[in-house]
């Protein structure tokens, strides 16, 4: 039966199932009773609910959002559980597998009626899942952390392995395979494997692209969490499907067995070229960082300047922080922190440097968007010094100050109790620290983007797979050539690169840009005509660029940019757009085999050498052919199983991964009838194996049982419709459905009992604009087909122009 949401709202209400066998159409609405009386127990609510209401920086925010925060981490934890509340109502409805009651949703926090309330729903929500709870889904955390994060992204509880993890990365070592994790051009990058680190042992290099985590896409992972998931007990095992270099075909399978990793804070070494000029990097701000700053540094000897990096450094000890900006001045406010109003004055800190300077240079300090909390307190504290400069793009704005309480039974509640600001009362939450010379990369695959450089930036391309090596370079040139005459070197240096990638594809990249870069009198003009392409088969688009100006436009050039592979540097060079003419040009797409969207949201973009003149949003229309698979698992011991999965489809399959904890396989293709057979270790006794599909804005991933002796599953036929006019999710299978769900935005919006129903179907409205959807369905046999990819609607005037 289908459980739509008690008492919805009007955006969520016209969700129906379609029983496929009987072509029954079934609209319902559960009628939502009350919470039970019945209280689950709750170890450190209590206690953590006392310190929040004392302690948390904006007690304004101390509302019914902990409440909807918490039911809605159960929601995101649990299939069956759909939670559901207007902002502002008085109350939600809390549905789990069918049975829904209402909540009350005070506006006012009052710990002890918050903590009956969440008491209460855990109880009922523990009282109808349908399956045993597993002894790691420990609800009340689950729901704690969720009332915390509805605060604040910092604020959380740690418990059992998490608490351990947290206390021992302030010492610079923790347990995990030794490599720090960023994002580069949207993929998840290794920037940097320690050496004798596990991961160095287990094969993993500097720039390496992870596409997948022991078989999961990491595409939808924040940083955080693919770090917290990559991180591990010493001695389990972690496989990381990656991308080496500058072919996307060219994946490799790294197996690691974590370990006890020490992690070095400070790195340096003396750069070549004219003069002394240093470079040290710090990787992250803990307890000892400052120390060893000092020591790395002083190694050097004389220095006419310092390149400071702090790329991709997410912050640690504030102290620390100071304590290393204290090296450079003298009797200057460096940080102070702000708590709340009515505290006592002991409450307020402030961190003034000592008189004494250790280390009188220019600096050049690198920064990027992953540069965080104590890392901007070094980055922005030294910024109003007169020879310091600040390079590469505004850092995360991070300028918070979080408290960690020790809890019952060995928990950790980190809460945020303070604000900092630096000298003169700059705050950078939210706003981060803003670069004196910005520059904007560009990958080799996707050089298109340059054709929309914002105003004022240096771009530069960086080759696949390579060291993120120019703005050190930059840093350098500005120490020996300081202003005007040295950043002209960097922007001529970073142009030459440029039009060395663009010739080849016809493009003649020229300094287009003066002082006066305000838009054309008149816009361009631009029409699109493009067939509705297949997946799998060759398309061409036809573009036509109209200038109504009267006068030429030199060296013109377009770009399809998107990040889709099959759009990567889809760039035409249309030269000399003459005054009130136009010129037409065609471009070749294969949209690839195997899952994707049936809407592919592009940017159109033309440029006139480096001037950036349009830039329109389009969306190309692709006929998907979903892939279909047999898959026979064997257990061969307690210690193997083998999977052969075979295509039987009439079209190619790509993208494949196919992993449980611990190993992976990644393969490009699997043709029509072809079949891959692996044996996988069962070391870490997974339960599931998994079978993930990658492709343009879509992940599949397919789960299946790992059986005591051989069993063949054919996952069911699963299907997401993007043309109605709402989202549909049908499916089939011969074995019978279990169940199913649809969320859009991270909002469940239905959840479905199939009672064994050979087909099904779900609906939910959708408006226009992007969503990310995720759409789960679950066999009887527990096979179950995860969908994720983000889905275009168009506005009803945007679809009849």
């Amino acid at each position: 039966m289908l459980i739509p949401r008690p008492d919805a709202p009007t955006r969520i209400r016209a969700i129906r199932l379609l029983p496929l066998v009987g072509l029954a159409f079934a609209v319902g609405c559960a009628t939502a009773g009350t919470l039970p009386s019945e209280q689950a127990q709750l170890v450190v609510t209590k206690d953590a609910l006392a310190q929040t209401g004392s302690f948390y920086l904006w007690p304004d925010r101390l509302d019914q959002r902990m409440v909807v925060g918490a039911l809605d981490a159960l929601e995101q934890s649990f299939d069956s559980v759909i939670f559901d509340s207007e902002e502002g109502s008085a109350e939600g409805v809390l549905t789990v597998n069918g049975e829904s009651a209402r909540v009350p949703l005070d506006p006012s926090f009052d710990p002890e009626r918050y903590r009956d309330v969440l008491a209460r729903a855990i109880r009922f929500t523990e009282q109808h899942l349908p399956d045993p709870i597993d002894p790691e889904n420990d609800l009340e955390h689950i729901a704690l952390r969720g009332a915390l994060g509805a605060l604040d992204p910092y604020s959380t509880i740690f418990s059992g392995r998490g608490s351990e993890d947290f206390r021992i990365r302030f010492e610079g070592k923790l347990s995990g395979v030794g490599a720090r994790i960023g994002r580069r051009d949207g993929d998840l990058i290794a920037v940097r494997v320690f050496p004798g680190s596990p991961a160095e042992k287990g094969g993993l290099r500097d720039g390496d692209a992870i596409l997948s985590i022991d078989g999961d896409p990491t595409q939808p992972l924040s940083v955080e969490d693919a770090v917290s998931r990559i991180r591990g007990r010493a001695g389990t095992p972690i496989s990381l499907g990656v991308v080496r270099g500058s072919d996307p075909k060219q994946r490799l399978d790294v197996s690691i067995i974590r370990g006890e990793v020490m992690i070095p804070s400070v790195e340096s070494r003396t750069l070549q070229g004219a003069g002394r000029i240093g470079y040290a990097q710090i990787y992250q701000v803990s307890r000892e960082t400052a120390q060893e700053f000092r020591e790395r540094v002083s190694e050097l000897g004389p220095l006419d300047g310092l390149v400071l990096d702090m790329r991709g450094n997410t912050g640690g000890s504030m102290v620390a922080a100071a304590q290393l900006v204290d090296q450079f001045l003298d009797s200057h406010t460096i940080v102070r922190t702000v708590t709340r109003d009515g505290l006592p004055p002991d409450a307020r800190s402030r961190i003034s440097a000592d008189p004494a300077i250790e280390f009188d240079m220019p600096l050049s300090i690198l920064v990027d968007p992953q540069t965080a909390s104590a890392a901007e307190i070094i980055s922005g504290a030294l910024e109003p010094l007169g020879n310091v400069t600040i390079i590469g793009q505004t850092t995360y704005g991070k300028g918070l100050v979080q408290q960690v309480m020790p809890m019952k039974d060995e928990n950790l509640l980190k809460l945020t109790v303070a604000e900092y600001l630096l000298s003169d009362d700059r705050a950078i939450n939210q706003k981060g620290v803003e670069p004196r010379i910005r520059l904007f990369p560009v990958a080799a695959s996707r050089l298109g983007s340059l054709a929309n450089v914002p105003a004022g930036a240096v771009p530069y391309v960086r080759g696949a797979g390579e060291d993120d090596a120019f703005p050190v370079e930059v840093g350098a040139i500005l120490l020996r050539e300081p202003g005007e005459r040295g950043l002209a070197r960097v922007r001529a240096q970073a142009y030459e690169n440029i039009a060395k990638h663009l010739e080849p594809l016809g493009v003649r990249w020229s300094a287009r840009r003066g002082a006066d870069d305000s838009a054309l009198p008149l816009p361009l003009g631009v029409a699109v005509q493009a067939p509705t392409l297949v997946s799998g088969e060759a398309g061409t688009v036809r573009i036509t660029v109209s200038n109504p100006n009267d006068f030429a436009l030199p060296d013109v050039w377009l770009a399809l940019d998107a990040g889709a592979l099959y759009l990567d540097n889809k760039i035409a060079g249309l030269g000399e757009l003459a005054a009130r003419d136009s010129v037409t040009t065609e471009i070749e797409l294969l949209p690839p085999d195997g899952i994707s969207v049936e809407h592919h949201p592009i940017d159109l973009l033309v440029a006139s050498g480096d001037r950036p003149l349009l830039k329109q949003r389009s969306v190309l229309d692709v006929s998907v052919q979903p892939p279909e698979f047999e898959i026979e698992v064997e257990r061969l011991s307690e210690a193997e199983a083998r999977l052969t999965l075979t295509n039987r489809g009439r079209h190619a399959a790509r993208g494949l991964t196919i992993a449980v904890s611990g190993a992976t396989r990644s393969f490009e293709v699997l043709e029509p009838g072809a079949h891959e057979q692996i044996t996988l270790p069962l070391a870490a006794k997974p339960k599931t194996i998994v079978i993930a599909q990658l492709g343009p804005w879509a992940q599949r991933r397919i789960e299946v049982p790992i059986p005591e002796t051989r069993v063949s599953y054919t996952p069911p036929e699963v299907v997401i419709d993007e043309q109605s006019e709402n989202l549909g999710l049908r499916a089939r299978t011969d074995v019978g459905l279990r169940d199913g769900w649809i969320s859009v935005d991270l909002q469940k919006r239905a959840w479905s009992d199939f009672e064994g129903a050979r087909a099904g179907e779900i609906e939910v409205p959708l408006g226009s604009g992007e969503h990310d959807v995720v759409a789960k369905i679950e066999t009887a046999e527990g096979v179950s087909v995860v969908d994720i990819r983000r889905v275009t609607r168009e506005s009803a005037a945007a679809a009849s122009r």
